[in-house]
């Protein structure tokens, strides 16, 4: 197996609402042809989707390997966006705050600047700066 992660599937209890979150409200380009009744898909930057996935649907992956069902607000994980600075960690929580998100300020910590929110389904989003994290040239190519 390759070291690598192809897609992350989140569960939403409305596409159109999700839709309207990630699009709209948090600027991720989709794939338009990915749009269908039951799933939709943004291409993340360096490969990996983010796969919005019907709760119904969802819950059958689940029902075949024996989990609970994925209720709304129920997380198990927590997605990670590393940022260049930390004025975009709070553009990027303003971002959600005005796309229906309820961010959690950011603040300092001992190794950068973070804050959080969870995105309408209740899924755990952390925005974090560390500056010590990239190279001068990772640096200065950021966007």
């Amino acid at each position: 197996m390759r070291n690598k992660i192809s897609t992350i599937t989140l569960p939403v209890s409305s596409l159109e609402r999700s839709l309207a979150f990630y699009r709209d409200g948090m600027g991720l380009q989709i794939d338009e042809e990915s749009i269908s009744s039951d799933h939709l898909a943004f291409q993340l930057e360096n490969g990996p989707h983010l796969v919005l996935l019907s709760r119904q649907e969802f819950n059958e992956f689940s029902k075949l390997l024996g989990h609970t069902l994925a209720s709304k607000g129920s997380s198990e994980c927590i997605l990670t966006y590393f940022s260049g600075t930390r004025d975009e960690v709070d553009s990027i929580l303003a971002k959600a705050k005005s796309a229906g998100a309820n961010p959690v300020s950011a603040q300092d910590k001992p190794w950068g600047y973070a804050g959080y929110f969870s995105d309408l389904d209740g899924h755990i989003w952390e925005v974090v700066h560390n500056p010590n994290m990239y190279t001068t040239e990772e640096k200065t190519t950021w966007n």
